[in-house]
């Protein structure tokens, strides 16, 4: 078998460059980096569920109760699992004035049947 490399180079170039636009549209790679944070996307009916969820932590951590608690809008980053940074509006059930919070969880993998948990928070001023 008679190899020629330089004969060779344009068929194995248009074969790389064709499987890694077809990788990219089928979405095995990742338009962003692992790890780095997404752009702030508007918030889902899953975004809502998850705070639902969080939202009795994060009064007993703040020792207060809110009268509204609503997601904006949040960031994901890709971990061994998703850390979410979601902005959330509160008002105390005081009638307090309207406020702003950060909190943090981490939403497992699907396959481990875990519920999300809350992580951090990050009072605005």
């Amino acid at each position: 078998m008679n190899f020629n490399a330089p004969r060779m180079l344009p068929v194995l170039l248009l074969g790389l460059v064709f499987s890694h636009s077809v990788s990219g549209q089928l979405g095995f790679i990742p338009s962003d980096k692992a790890g780095g944070l997404s752009d702030t996307k508007l918030v889902t009916k899953d975004i809502h569920d998850i705070c639902k969820q969080v939202q009795e932590k994060v009064e007993t951590q703040l020792n207060t109760k809110f009268k509204m608690f609503k997601p904006l809008k949040y960031k994901t980053q890709v971990v061994s699992g998703t850390n979410l940074y979601i902005k959330v509006k509160v008002r105390g059930e005081d009638e307090s004035e309207v406020s702003f919070i950060h909190i943090k969880v981490f939403k497992p993998l699907s396959y481990s049947n875990e519920e999300p948990s809350l992580v951090g928070i990050q009072e605005v001023a």
